[in-house]
Order: structure tokens, then C-alpha cells, then sequence
């Protein structure tokens, strides 16, 4: 009994799989069966009719428009395909869209893939899209994008199936249609502008291209319009135009009354047929001439008033590099400072005439009270005869507020123009000078800064034997009878020769009045016989050895002039020991009659 059953639900199993597969092929039909050339038709399974022999009615509309009969080439369509058939519950389709040529038109989309599906270039119901949709009726959509311009007609071919329902192939009606939509022109548009460049002074042009899609009648105009500042559109300004019927660049002018700013956008409106094209992507930046600047002259810096970058220029040739308000001329001529402003053309002042200057100045770093200084400018173009050049001095914050006067010279010409350190100068300080000039008037760079030294006291001197002591502690420079003493810059002096001695101090290049002077006479008498006596070594440690060709005495003696060894000697080569005395500085005295010879030995 248990398997009787069991083959009874196996048998009603596959009688109700067979007739779920009768009807309409809930599956979706194989392709090649809407009738299209090439293809077959779905009575070759469904044959108990004639192929569209029923009373069924078939549509099949582009973006639920029956009055579209031609696409656009590229455009996506909503394509809805209608079967109707009274009392009909179930029912299935196929579709394709080919060209003249055979070849599949464009690319069908299927936005619901629960109720249709597509395979190659057919779309066909599936098993969740072939009940009734109302009474009597099924509607499927789809999406379609049209082939690129040139496919020309396209025919969408649709076979509809509206099925008895008796689970069976016999009694359904088979219905084929063809659906042709020819290949429309692309409608007219102007697209967004561009133009070059894209910085401009306003009064100037603006070269603005563009381009368009679709066919223009004859006569139309382009016309490029301008926005505000601010990007709108809603009172646009018209800059130029061209008539053409193709995209051609038009040469636009930026109104002399626009206002600077950097928001302009263009577009490119069209007449025949009236069209407003997309407007810029970027911006247009409007620019305004700055004023021309007021140039003058003090002399020696040409200053120009207003805001920068400026164009210096000297009888009308740009100087390179010069951009900042100021410039220093370095030659003779006219003079002249432009503005340029991003596109507009350069504001230019008038002319300032540079007849004579002075280029440079000697600097010093630091400087003496009381010293003479050679300026040594260099001047360029003439003076007059009339003229007086003069050095200023500021004041020791480097201040010309009230400037002191110290050197002068008339004439056309400077020469070296020595100038005078005051005595009452401030020590210390950041002084700095400059020159001018009365006829023309001119005036050179100001000098770095420097600073004042002092001057050293005037050093006082004591003596102490053949020892003269400076009360200096450094810089000390000595002198015998008015000449300068090689090497001999210590604070003690040991005297060897007769003479009068003096002493100069020099700190920070600032040297001080001589000392007094000390009168040294019984140090020595000149003897030539004792100038050839010869005594070495010096320094010495234990042995000093002296050739002399006469007689002659030795005296060793301190600084103070304490008499310590003393030595006759014949004519000779002698070798005297020098046991215990300390190492240290001593005089040696070579006596010969009335002569004598004072030499500096010392003893390591």
C-alpha cells in the first residue's frame, strides 16, 4: 500500500512539473524565437494556431511615449512591451533590437531580474514575470540604451505568448511584432565655455571657445555673455558675438566698467534655436589698472608712492630686477615707475630727471676722536662749480635728525674729502655718515655703522736705573730720539743706549699723546773697536765666551745698575763662568778707556 502511494505522488509530481513547463515555458523560451529574421517563432512548440491568428492586442512604447518614434543615439530608454488578451491569466515574451544589417542594436538592461532575464541579445520573461499584471493583460519593462549615432533604424522584435492555462503546449495563441524606431538627429546644445586667459584687465579681450552638438539654422548668433563678479548670471553682460551655424571662437571684451574680482564665469547663448549653453567651469579673474604713482627724489633715492610690484625704468628702458618702491639710481637719465596689475598694462608716472649723484662712501669701522678720514666717493653725472659737497655725521644712535657737519669741500668735484672726528664725540655708540651734494642736490648712501674708541691716556714714564716703566699696562709702543723703536711695545723699557726716551699708547687703533721724555746719558759712548766685540751665546746658561782684539773690562750689573761680576780681559777669546748667578735679565757693560757698550744678556 506504501508504495502504491509513493508512486502516486511521483507520478502527480512530474504531471504537475510538465505542466508548469507547458505553460509559457515558465523557465524563459531559448532564444531565437521573436520572429526577427534569422530567428524562428514560438509556434513551433505552441502550434495548436496560427501564428497571430488571435484577437490579442500588442504595444510596445519607448519612455511610456507613444508618440516617439526615433531615439536618440547613446540615450537610455524605459522600453514597455504590452500583451493583452481577455480572460488570459498567463502569459510570456521575447525581444531583441536589431539593425537593418542583422547585427543586435544597441544594449538591452534588465532593472528586474526576479521577472525577466537576458541571454545574449534577447531579454525574455522568467518564472516570476508571466502572471497577469491586470485582468487580461501583462506588461514588462526594460531599459534600453541606444547604439552610437550612425546604427540608423533599429526594430525592436517581440514574440507574446497568451496561454489557455491548461498545463499543456495546445490552445496557447503566438503573437509577433516588429517595432522600428528610426535614427534622430542629436538635439542642439552649446556646451560650456573656456576661455584664454584666464587673468585679464578689464577694457581688454578674452578669446572664449566653446562647443556644440546638434544642427543650428542660418543666421544664428552666437553670443558669449559675462556674469558678476560674483559668478551670477541673472543680469549677464554681452561681450561678443559670432554668427555662425558651427562652434566658432568668439573674440569677447571684458567692459571697461567691470569691477576687479575673481568670480567671473561665460557662457554662450545661440538664437536659431534659441539655446543658453552651460556656463564656465572656472573662473574668469577681472583685474583694474592701479593708478599711475608719484615718483620723487631726495637726492639720492627715488621713492615711488602706492603698492608694488613696480617697474622701474630708467629713459625708458626697464632696469631688471628693480620691483621694490624704492630705487637708488647709479646713473644719469630719467626716471620713471610703473604698476603692473595682472594683465593691465603698466600705469606709468612721470618722469623724474637724475642730473648727478654720489654712489659710495668709504665706511670705517671704528673710529679715534680727532681723526682724519678720506671718504673717497664715487660721483656720477656733473656738479656745477657752486657746489659744496659735505660729510655728515649723525648721531650715536645713527640718527640724522640733526646732523654735524665735519669735512667740506667746494667745487665740481669731491677729491677724497677728508672728514674730522670731533674730540667731544661719544664714546661707544652706532654712528654712520654720509655725503651730500648742494648743486644739484644729491646725496650718497649712508655708511655702515660704526663705532667710537676712545683715546688712551697719556702714558707717564719712571725711571729706575737703565729701567724706564710705562704707567700703561698694554699698548705701549717706545721711542729713542723721536724714532720708533722696533719690537719694544712692553711696559718696561731696559735702556742700552744714551738718548731721550719716550712712550706712546695704541688701544683699539686709538693712539694717545706721547709721554714726557726721559733723558738717558751715561749709558754708553760709542767705540768701534767695542762695537766688534763679539759676546755669545744669548741667552746663556753657565758660560759666556767673548773675542776681543784689545783689552778690555766686563761688568755684569742688574737693571738697577748694581755692579755683580766684573771681568779684566786681555785681547783674546775668553770662556767666563757665570756660577751662581740666577737666571734673569742683566746688563753687560764692555768698558774700553772712556767708551762703553751696554748689551741685554740673559741668564737661563
Amino acid at each position: 500500500m506504501l508504495r502504491k502511494f509513493t508512486l502516486l505522488l511521483l507520478v502527480l509530481f512530474v504531471a504537475a512539473l510538465t505542466a508548469e513547463m507547458a505553460m509559457t515555458n515558465a523557465g524563459g523560451p531559448p532564444g531565437g524565437h521573436t520572429g526577427a529574421p534569422g530567428d524562428g517563432d514560438c509556434t513551433s512548440c505552441h502550434s495548436s494556431f496560427a501564428l497571430n491568428s488571435g484577437t490579442a492586442t500588442r504595444s510596445l512604447v519607448l519612455n511610456s511615449d507613444p508618440g516617439i518614434t526615433s531615439y536618440i543615439p547613446g540615450q537610455t530608454y524605459t522600453v514597455t512591451y504590452t500583451l493583452s488578451q481577455a480572460a488570459i491569466v498567463t502569459f510570456g515574451f521575447q525581444a531583441t533590437v536589431k539593425r537593418a544589417n542583422g547585427n543586435a542594436a544597441g544594449t538591452l538592461i534588465n532593472p528586474t531580474p526576479g521577472q525577466m532575464s537576458i541571454s545574449g541579445n534577447y531579454i525574455n520573461h522568467n518564472s516570476g514575470g508571466n502572471s497577469a499584471t491586470s485582468a487580461g493583460q501583462r506588461v514588462w519593462s526594460f531599459n534600453w540604451t541606444a547604439p552610437a549615432a550612425g546604427a540608423g533604424t533599429v526594430t525592436f522584435y517581440v514574440a507574446g505568448n497568451a496561454t489557455n492555462d491548461d498545463g499543456s503546449n495546445s490552445g496557447d495563441r503566438i503573437y509577433t511584432n516588429s517595432f522600428a524606431f528610426t535614427e534622430a538627429a542629436a538635439p542642439a546644445a552649446v556646451n560650456a565655455a573656456t576661455f584664454n586667459p584666464a587673468v585679464i584687465c578689464r577694457g581688454n579681450n578674452v578669446t572664449v571657445n566653446f562647443t556644440i552638438t546638434g544642427a543650428f539654422t542660418a543666421g544664428n548668433t552666437f553670443t558669449a555673455q559675462l556674469s558678476d563678479a560674483s559668478g551670477s548670471f541673472a543680469s549677464p553682460v554681452t561681450i561678443g558675438s559670432v554668427t555662425s551655424t558651427t562652434a566658432s571662437a568668439i573674440t569677447a571684451t571684458i567692459p571697461a566698467g567691470s569691477t576687479a574680482g575673481t568670480g567671473y564665469r561665460i557662457r554662450v547663448v545661440s538664437s536659431n534655436p534659441v539655446l543658453t549653453g552651460a556656463q564656465s567651469t572656472t573662473t574668469l579673474n577681472v583685474t583694474v589698472p592701479a593708478t599711475a604713482p608719484t615718483v620723487s627724489f631726495d637726492g639720492r633715492t627715488l621713492t615711488a608712492t602706492g603698492a608694488g610690484p613696480f617697474i622701474w625704468a630708467r629713459d625708458g628702458n626697464t632696469i631688471a630686477g628693480a620691483t621694490a618702491s624704492t630705487y637708488i639710481p647709479t646713473q644719469t637719465g630719467n626716471y620713471t615707475a610703473a604698476v603692473s596689475n595682472n594683465g593691465c598694462s603698466p600705469s606709468i608716472s612721470t618722469g623724474v630727471s637724475v642730473a648727478a649723484g654720489i654712489s659710495f662712501a668709504n665706511s670705517p669701522t671704528a673710529v679715534c676722536p680727532g681723526e682724519i678720514i678720506a671718504t673717497n666717493p664715487t660721483t656720477f653725472g656733473t656738479f656745477n662749480a657752486n657746489n659744496v659737497f659735505t660729510v655728515e655725521l649723525s648721531d650715536n644712535t645713527g640718527s640724522f635728525a640733526n646732523p654735524l657737519v665735519i669735512g667740506s669741500v667746494n667745487g665740481a668735484t669731491p677729491g677724497t674729502l677728508d672728514a674730522s672726528i670731533p674730540h667731544g664725540i661719544t664714546i661707544g655708540g652706532s654712528y654712520r655718515y654720509r655725503l651730500m651734494a648742494t648743486s644739484p642736490v644729491a646725496m650718497s648712501d649712508v655708511s655702515t655703522v660704526f663705532t667710537a674708541n676712545p683715546i688712551p691716556a697719556t702714558p707717564t714714564l719712571q725711571q729706575n736705573g737703565f729701567v724706564i716703566t710705562s704707567s700703561a699696562a698694554a699698548g705701549n709702543q717706545w721711542f729713542r730720539n723721536g724714532q720708533l723703536i722696533p719690537n719694544e711695545t712692553g711696559t718696561t723699557l731696559t735702556v742700552t743706549q744714551n738718548g731721550r726716551y719716550k712712550a706712546m699708547v695704541t688701544l683699539l687703533n686709538c693712539s694717545s699723546d706721547s709721554s714726557l721724555a726721559v733723558d738717558i746719558t751715561d749709558v754708553s759712548v760709542f767705540s768701534p773697536v767695542l762695537q766688534a766685540v763679539k759676546m755669545y751665546p744669548n741667552p746663556v746658561k753657565d758660560q759666556l765666551t767673548l773675542e776681543t782684539t784689545d783689552p778690555l773690562t766686563l761688568e755684569l750689573r742688574d737693571l738697577q745698575g748694581r755692579l755683580l761680576k766684573s771681568w779684566s780681559l786681555e785681547a783674546g777669546n775668553h770662556r767666563l763662568v757665570l756660577d751662581g748667578l740666577p737666571s734673569g735679565v742683566y746688563l753687560a757693560a764692555l768698558r774700553m778707556g772712556d767708551a762703553i757698550r751696554m748689551e741685554k744678556l740673559v741668564v737661563e
